[in-house]
């Protein structure tokens, strides 16, 4: 089997497929739209409204802090993602490394741990204040959420104080998008709409 071979249709499919997202058609911008109104389930957005004005846009690209629509309009992206970009989109170092890792192991099976990740638990707990502390991975915010109020839970129990579940936290602050996490801000229209919230949140008012 000619591997270099191989490795050079996958590099040029992987250029093709780049040069094809960068330079939509307008009958390919008309179909990708008709599917985003048709069939996708934006965040805290109305579905369905792919309008010039208002809708969901389209966007192809970006880089730092602009991110680019089909249309060749840039915009600021002013809340990094959803909080997430902070270092800046089109990272090339980054992707590399993400690519390179993927090619090795994408993900460990249970009870085994990747170099990569040994490593990246010691980087961690030496700037921690704590040089013994151990390193939780998760795959974002709200799972780090409400995975501390799990631990913290967990630890009053195994001190033989299980009575001690109840969480302080300030009314309609933003912890994440999990049934969890929004208890613990209690968002006023949401309420309504989800049902009960997770009992044993105790909210404080905003301060001043």
């Amino acid at each position: 089997i000619d591997c270099a071979g191989i490795n050079n249709i996958d590099n040029r499919s992987n250029q093709e497929d780049a040069m094809v997202t960068a330079n939509l058609t307008g009958e390919q911008v008309e179909e990708l739209k008709q599917n985003t109104a048709e069939h996708f389930w934006p965040h805290a957005r109305p579905a369905g409204d792919v309008s010039d004005d208002v809708g969901i846009k389209l966007v192809k690209s970006a880089e730092g802090i602009w991110v680019e629509d089909v249309d060749g309009d840039k915009y600021l992206d002013l809340v990094a993602g959803m909080f997430l970009k902070a270092i800046g989109h089109g990272r090339k170092e980054i992707a590399e490394a993400v690519y390179k890792q993927m090619l090795d192991i994408s993900f460990s099976p249970g009870a085994t741990i990747t170099p990569v990740t040994a490593e990246l638990a010691g980087k961690v707990a030496s700037l921690a204040p704590d040089k013994q502390s151990r390193i939780y991975f998760t795959s974002g915010g709200s799972e780090s959420v409400e995975t501390a109020i799990k631990m913290a839970k967990n630890y009053h129990v195994n001190n033989g104080d299980a009575g001690r579940w109840k969480v302080l936290s300030r009314k309609g602050s933003y912890h994440g998008g999990t049934h969890m996490c929004m208890s613990l801000g209690q968002p006023g229209g949401v309420v309504a709409q989800i049902g009960p919230l997770m009992p044993g949140n105790v909210h404080v008012a905003q301060h001043n």
